[in-house]
Order: structure tokens, then sequence, then C-alpha cells
């Protein structure tokens, strides 16, 4: 028999391995050219250690009634949308996420939540220098081969750089993506990793390497969301030096953005002024040199044009051929599950950033979740599932049980 020891490190490789995978699965691109087997991998993996936990130490947790009806209600909005093209793999994929991952205890699945953290800051300290390096010289890249993806087309213009650890676009936009798609989904999981270590682990000594992997990332989302942690950790933060650091943080970061636009204006052809505004100003407005707005616009429209004639179930998981393009999460749920699953899942998504203030989470999850269409990823469904096992914990009328030590983030160092 395996002393308590050796149990407990077999099952801190265990939950590593399963962190990374949790990554992976989180609109990486590897996610992307094996999408199945990797999904597969990831729910084999959760049942592995459940069996785990459960025969070494007796660790298993029914979903309670809030992770029920996150799995139930795709579920519910099938059978109502049954005449429809629903994607069947996706409802059960989602569903089997919620219940499976559920039954983790609660200092279980926040250590799960702690590993996964811990991995996209090894994927920061792996982003900021190769960033930095195709900042100076982006051709050091073309010595790796190209991958190519129907995604973005099949030309090696579209294509990407695969380094496994590290991935880019062969048209260099200046930004980082670390693994991920695209810098957007870089950013929702960067953000995630700062809220973590800044405000549930203290670990102050890091915010220098997350707000630099931000900057480089340059995603419109992912900046705005950095500059509300950084004034919710000023503001929150009791300790000076902290706050005196967040100022030198802060007006480093302005200081590196202006020259480092200098930099690349007076050293390549590249107009950084444009880029700035394709970049940013082009997503908030209209433009005629291009309809990603207006389209963003439309879709975004027609998603709760669906809501209101379909207000309770949506219109169901859609399928890839079916699915609306949009890139806001609030229309993804809306339109497909309906204002009731919407209402909820913003509840339960607000749980886990309670430390912001009701201001200025509200503001902060709205646009996290508006700003990709990652509301059914790994990452969302964690949060969620977090919200759910602890929002009795916020709970105005269940205060009594607020101080239960299996629900306290305290318990993982």
């Amino acid at each position: 028999m395996l002393s308590k020891i050796h149990k407990d490190k077999v099952t801190n490789v265990i939950e590593y391995i399963l962190a990374i995978i949790l990554v992976y699965c989180n609109g990486s691109w590897l996610m992307f050219e094996a999408k199945s087997p990797l999904q597969l991998l990831l729910i084999v993996t959760v049942l592995v250690y459940l069996m785990i936990r459960k025969s070494w130490y007796q660790e298993l947790q029914f979903p309670n009634i809030w992770v029920l009806l996150l799995a139930v209600f795709p579920f519910l909005s099938l059978i109502t949308n049954i005449h429809r093209d629903i994607n069947l793999f996706s409802v059960i994929y989602v569903s089997a996420s919620y219940i499976l991952l559920a039954c983790f205890n609660n200092k279980t699945f926040v250590s799960i939540l702690n590993r996964y953290a811990h991995f996209i800051y090894v994927l920061m300290l792996i982003s900021i220098p190769i960033g930095i390096i195709t900042l100076v010289d982006y051709s050091v890249l073309s010595v790796f081969p190209v991958s190519i993806n129907d995604l973005f087309g099949s030309s090696n213009t579209n294509g990407y750089y695969n380094l496994i650890l590290y991935t880019d676009r062969v048209v260099n936009d200046l930004r980082t993506q670390s693994i991920f798609w695209e810098p957007g989904a870089w950013a929702f999981n960067e953000v995630f990793a700062f809220y973590w270590f800044i405000f549930i682990k203290q670990d102050y000594k890091k915010l220098p390497y997350l707000l630099l992997s931000l900057l480089l990332t340059l995603s419109t989302t992912g900046l705005f969301l950095g500059i509300l942690l950084l004034f919710a950790a000023f503001i929150k933060i009791p300790v000076k030096e902290i706050r005196r650091k967040i100022i030198y943080l802060a007006a480093g970061s302005a200081i590196l953005l202006i020259s480092g636009s200098v930099y690349i204006s007076t050293t390549t052809d590249i107009n950084i002024a444009e880029l700035f505004y394709e970049q940013v100003v082009e997503k908030f407005t209209s433009d005629s040199k291009s309809d990603s707005f207006e389209q963003r616009v439309e879709t975004t429209k027609q998603a709760y044009e669906i809501a209101v004639e379909n207000p309770f179930f949506g219109i169901g998981k859609t399928t890839d051929e079916t699915q609306l393009f949009i890139t806001s999460g609030l229309a993804e749920i809306v339109y497909q599950l309906g204002f009731l699953y919407l209402g909820l899942y913003l509840v339960l998504f607000r749980v886990l950033f309670s430390k912001l203030g009701w201001i200025i989470s509200c503001l902060f999850i709205g646009i996290m979740i508006n700003g990709e269409a990652y509301s059914f990823y790994i990452l969302s469904s964690l949060i969620v599932i977090y919200g759910a096992k602890n929002f009795i914990n916020v709970n105005p009328f269940h205060k009594k049980f607020a101080g239960h030590p299996e629900n306290q983030l305290a318990t993982i160092k």
C-alpha cells in the first residue's frame, strides 16, 4: 500500500497533468488540430483522477443544484428545439464537464484551478522573451516549419509557427498569443491568472510579469481588464509598498508602449498608428475599409433578436455550420440557451471575482465574457463551477455557512 506521502506526490503529478490538458483544451492550436481526441483525453483524465480521489481519500462530492442546472439546461434546450440542427456532441461534452469537475470537493477543485493558473504563468514566462525577440526581429521564427489549419485558410500566409509551448502566426501582428489561436484567447487566460495571483494568492512578486505579458499580447479586451485589475488592486490592497509598485508599473507600462511604438516605427515599415486603429479603434467604430464592425454589430443584434423570440431555452447549442459568427460570449449564451441561463451564468461567474467588489467585478466580468465567445470553453466552465460550489458564500441569506473551511480559497497555499 502506498503511504500518504507517496499518494500526495502521485496526485500532485496528476493534477499538474490535468491542469495542462485543461489549458490546451481552452482554445489552443493543438485543440483545433485534434479537438475530439484532446477532449476525450480530458474526460478520461478527470474520471481517472476522480476514482483515485475516491479510492485514496474517500473524496467524491455529488454536484449541487446549481451545477445540475448548468448541466441539465442544455438538454432541456435540446428537447424544446428538437426540430433544429443541434450540436449534440457539444451538449454532452459541456454538460459532462460540469458534472464530472463538480464531483471534486472544493479544496481539490481549487487546487486544480491553482495548477491551471500556474501553467498559464509558465506560458507567460515563455511568451515574454519570445515576444520581445520577435518584436526586434520577427524573422527568427522563420526557421521553424509552418503549420496550416483551415480555420484561417489553407495558404502559408494564413499558417502559424508551432513551438508546442508557444505559437505565432506567419503574418506578424506584433502581438503574442502563447499556445492559443489568437491574442484575445490568450488574454482571457492571462487576466484569469492575473486575478488569481494578485487577489486570491496575494503573490505580488508576479505582478510585473503578469502585466508585461498582457502588454505584449496587446489585446484590446485584455488591456481594458488589466487596467481594471490594476485599479482594483490599488484601491483594495492596503499595503503602501504595493500601491507604490502599482504606480511605478503603470507608468513603466505607458513608457514601454510609447517607446516600443517609436522603435518599431523608426526601424520597420510598419505603420503603428494604422495598426493601432485596426486593432483597437476599428473594433468599436465603423470604417469604410472594413466591414468587421458592421458584421459584429449585425450578428450580435441577430443573436439578441433570436433570444427575444426564444427567451427561455434559446435555440440550442448550434453546430459549426449553423452558428452565428459572433465574438461576444454574452450573445453566444443568450441566443443558444436563453435569458434564464445567461442570468444564472453571470451570477455564478461573478462569485470567483467577488474580491473586486460589486461595481468593478460586474464591469470586469461583463467585459471579460463579452470580449470573446469563450462561454463554453473549459476555463469559463471551471469559473462557473467554482461559482456553483461557492455561491452560498456570497449569498447574504446564508451567511452562517460562509466560514465553512472547505469553502475557503485560503486553504490552497
